[in-house]
């Protein structure tokens, strides 16, 4: 690793915060998507340092970027992998969200944190590894994808699809630059309970759909949800009740409830796994009631990922941070769902998230990144490079 650390005297500060601003500015929001602007001013970065670059669109302004820098020997090849989406600003902001206002070393913006600083520190890395002169042995692939926010399908499932194929990669997704090696998956499903609507001065000639789905919600929580995964800082699989909407009027018996439940599963578990614990709490309900007339849909499926610490991608991220802290780094998991469960279990690329925005500041008002983190994970991300592709 010892040529490879000069890497980072390359990484220019400057440059990082030029481009994140860039990015900021152009409003990626999804829903309802459209990358295309914010796509092309990362390609447009890329391809000034000479990388091959090319758009995929599976719908048309659905836009990933494509990039690699090629190497003397074409092998092994590191996937560097971001998102460029984000979710809608919201309200609750001090300044306009779209700006990438900065202030007293923060950047300020929709997506600083999750996730374009990571996109970007990739792209600078790539652009300090160029103006070192080093010639990577290996080919360093870059991908900035659309879509993640809601699915993946028109994203990095999608290049997964048309054969994108690496020996390792990194997804940059804000872990406040701590090294995860694991992820938690997600079921997200709808439940429906029907009745019949009556006058509720009448309550006896209708049936009670939000009575009903009490029942059910009882028999979710009944659920024995086991196993503990020291990585994560909450430990165990969870299931929530997150929305429930039911009713017409306060003197009308409902017809009609759903709810909504979000459970996320611990590595090992399956979203199909999950679903059919929901189903036996759906039978355990009406066998308590048996007239309670219920169905399930699935929403979204995540997989959870987990690789071990023995990966080579890891050993040398976490050799890499070792050598800029001075402490070994230890290794974390992350609750929400990533693109690198997807890489991970369609595509078979072992893959780990590392990146500067903090979690906290994902999806909420006033969302912010500190330029020097974005800076440093750039300096991580070019060393790292020529440590796992090896440098001529």
């Amino acid at each position: 690793m010892s040529d490879c650390k000069r890497l980072a005297d390359y990484v220019d500060g400057g440059s990082v915060k030029n481009l994140l601003r860039s990015m900021i500015r152009e409003a990626s929001v999804n829903p309802p998507g459209g990358e295309r602007a914010c796509a092309e001013v990362v390609a447009k970065k890329l391809k000034s340092l000479g990388l091959e670059v090319e758009f995929v669109e599976k719908e048309q302004g659905r836009t990933n970027v494509v990039a690699r820098l090629r190497g003397t020997q074409g092998s092994p090849v590191l996937l560097y992998n971001g998102h460029i989406d984000v979710v809608p600003a919201g309200n609750g902001w001090s300044r306009d969200p779209f700006s990438g206002k900065f202030v007293e070393g923060r950047l300020y913006g929709r997506g600083t944190a999750d996730m374009k600083s990571g996109v970007a520190s990739m792209v600078v890395a790539a652009e300090a590894i160029v103006k070192s002169g080093f010639k990577l042995k290996g080919d360093l692939l870059i991908t900035a994808v659309a879509d993640e926010e809601t699915g993946s399908l028109k994203g990095t499932r999608y290049l997964i699809e048309r054969g994108l194929k690496a020996d390792m990669a990194v997804v940059s997704e804000p872990t406040d630059l701590r090294v995860e090696i694991a992820q938690k998956g997600i079921l997200w499903a709808e439940i429906t309970t029907r009745g019949r609507g009556s006058h509720a001065s009448r309550p006896h000639l209708g049936v009670n759909a939000v009575e009903k789905m009490h029942t059910v919600i009882s028999a979710l929580h009944e659920i024995k949800l086991e196993g503990w995964n020291p990585l994560f800082d909450v430990p165990q699989p969870v299931l929530s009740v997150t929305t429930i909407n039911g009713g017409t009027k306060i003197n009308v018996i409902p017809d009609l409830c759903k709810i909504e439940i979000d459970r996320r599963l611990l590595p090992g578990e399956t979203p199909e796994y999950a679903l059919q614990q929901v189903k036996e709490a759906m039978k355990r309900a009406k066998t308590r009631d048996p007239t309670i007339d219920a169905s399930v849909k699935v929403l979204e499926k995540w997989p959870s990922m987990e690789v071990t610490p023995d990966e080579p991608i890891v050993k040398s991220l976490v050799g890499v941070v070792e050598d800029r802290t001075g402490v070994k780094p230890k290794l974390f998991g992350k609750a929400a769902g990533t693109d690198a469960s997807w890489l991970v279990r369609d595509a078979g690329i072992p893959t780990v998230l590392y990146g500067p925005g903090d979690p906290r500041f994902s999806h909420t008002p006033d969302e912010y990144v500190e330029l020097e983190k974005v800076t440093e994970a750039a300096r991580v991300f070019a060393i790292l490079a020529g440590d796992v592709l090896g440098v001529d």
